[in-house]
């Protein structure tokens, strides 16, 4: 549903009732300073170790008409808030757990007092609606990430980068304010035991390496695998953009609101839409010769030259072993134009192809978007702190 999420906090909803928690021993101190300033203050890996999930703070100070105001931005994991893992997903009504958890966290922890009614309608700067996407059918986390790197959505999509991170486990399309990420869990927390700071989850190397052992059993015994989808919205105005693309419209950005598995939900099937609509079928294609293919190819595009035809077996060919994108660069086209416009036209050819069953599977377990818990999974209780 959601992972991370930043809060700001306006002076007149928070007080500091220990500034030497930010360095000072006064209030009157921080309000003394001239101009602008920032005091972060972020969970230590002996926090961590002692069991703990803290959430990073960030005060701000700035003159506001030849007056110092203050901002407190708060930002927290709202599963590993509850439950310490961002296995276990949340649900609507856990909302009160996470206030009440936030409150006294940030009263006896940070010298922060926050009324629970100032938490729910502090405005969201930053949303990450997520779901994490169980395969026990057989179908692996390495499939459907190489799908998506050969399909190279990147620029049809509008993001401006895509990152492959450890080894192919985690594709990341992103622009300045907005990710969506894709990473196979299992792997990423074994990259977090081996070198944390390659993680994809930076809190995984302290906080969940103990579902490890439980996960990669499951993995060996029952064919479990976890793959996370993670919508990341960094900027207001691209919350309110990615929300209209999904069919809701609210200016209203308060967390109280935003808090809710529906738009989650919604959030994330658009994302997975737009990627369907755009991926290449004519990389799909089962033919069992080429001439079967030739034949199909010729019937379904009677229009199509001998030229046309044989582009797109070339094509076809080389999308077994490479990427869209790689083809790409291997002709080192001198700008995009001439890439989209022969892409455009290979486009434009009927192709019996259907889409890989990766799609109706995850479409499957975002419709139905039912939330996920250790309880569920026997393996992983085990090695979980709740038993402990």
């Amino acid at each position: 549903m959601i992972d991370t999420v930043v809060l700001v906090l306006e002076q007149t909803m928070f007080n500091i009732t220990d500034p030497k928690k930010f360095g000072f021993q006064t209030i009157t101190d921080l309000y003394r300073r001239a101009g602008y300033d920032r005091i972060c203050l972020n969970p230590t890996l002996a926090d961590y170790k002692k069991g703990q999930y803290l959430p990073c703070l960030t005060l701000s100070r700035r003159i506001v008409f030849n007056r110092p105001q203050l901002t407190l931005r708060v930002q927290f994991s709202v599963p590993k808030a509850l439950y310490k893992n961002n296995f276990d997903e949340v649900e609507d009504e856990d909302i009160d757990r996470v206030v009440n958890w936030l409150h006294t966290t940030l009263r006896s922890w940070a010298g922060v007092f926050v009324l629970p009614h100032f938490i729910e309608l502090a405005e969201v700067s930053a949303i990450h609606y997520s779901k994490n996407l169980i395969f026990e059918n057989g179908l692996r986390c390495q499939y459907v990430l190489d799908k998506f790197t050969k399909a190279n959505i990147t620029k049809r999509l509008g993001f401006n980068q895509c990152d492959y991170q450890n080894g192919g486990s985690c594709i990341k399309y992103r622009t300045n304010s907005f990710e969506l990420a894709f990473y196979d869990k299992i792997k990423d927390l074994e990259q977090a035991r081996n070198s944390p700071k390659k993680s994809e989850d930076k809190d995984e190397a302290v906080i969940q390496l103990n579902l490890l052992d439980g996960l990669l059993e499951a993995r060996k015994e029952a064919m479990l695998e976890v793959l996370r989808m993670e919508v990341r919205l960094n900027r207001r105005n691209v919350i309110r953009k990615k929300l209209t693309d999904a069919g809701i419209v609210t200016d209203d950005l308060t967390f109280k609101n935003l808090f809710r598995k529906e738009w989650s939900k919604a959030v994330l099937l658009n994302q997975l839409e737009g990627i369907q609509n755009k991926f290449p079928t004519f990389l799909e294609d089962t033919s069992n010769s080429t001439e079967d293919y030739l034949l199909q190819f010729q019937i379904n595009n009677p229009q199509a030259t001998i030229s046309d035809t044989l582009v797109m077996f070339g094509i076809k060919e080389l999308a077994k072993t490479k990427g869209i994108r790689e083809i790409r660069e291997m002709f080192r086209l001198k700008n995009n134009d001439q890439w989209y416009r022969f892409y455009n036209k290979i486009k434009k050819w009927v192709s019996t192809c259907k889409l890989p069953p990766l799609f109706p599977i995850i479409r499957q377990q975002l419709e139905s978007f039912e939330s996920v818990r250790l309880i569920n999974y026997p393996p992983l209780m085990l090695n979980s702190d709740k038993l402990k």
